[in-house]
């Protein structure tokens, strides 16, 4: 009596842990195809992502959004916002060290970049690059 007891505890908990093993998985694959779609939806853009993988590819985006990793969507979401995160960089240099030689980067963000549309050439990019080399240049030699 007592072998037959065991014998089911030990299939209901085998049964249990199966159950909880397709259960956990179940649910990291609706929160990971839930972060994928918010991902894709908000934050990527859209000429990026389907010029990455293949163009003719974008009527069956739901398929390919569910072959492509989070960790890459995560980068992509960064590479597609790259610009924000400069203007943020830009006014953090001004906060941390507010001198006349970084009042240039908020300055030309506010005055120039944020009123192109919709985003500043790459002639604004190279100055804005070579400006930030001149300023380091000149605060080592300094």
């Amino acid at each position: 009596m007592d072998k037959y007891l065991q014998v089911i505890i030990k299939t209901n908990t085998d049964e249990q842990d199966e159950f909880n093993e397709t259960a956990q998985e179940s649910f990291c694959e609706s929160l990971n195809t839930a972060i994928k779609s918010t991902l894709y939806d908000s934050y990527i853009n859209k000429l990026l992502f389907f010029s990455i993988f293949d163009p003719s590819s974008m009527c069956t985006s739901s398929c390919l959004l569910q072959q492509t990793r989070t960790i890459y969507l995560v980068l992509l979401a960064l590479v597609s916002q790259i610009e924000a995160l400069c203007y943020i960089c830009m006014i953090m240099n001004f906060a941390l060290s507010p001198n006349l030689l970084s009042l240039m980067f908020p300055l030309s963000m506010l005055f120039y970049a944020l009123l192109e549309s919709p985003r500043p050439d790459a002639i604004y990019w190279k100055g804005v690059t070579t400006y930030l080399l001149g300023v380091i240049f000149c605060k080592l030699c300094v």
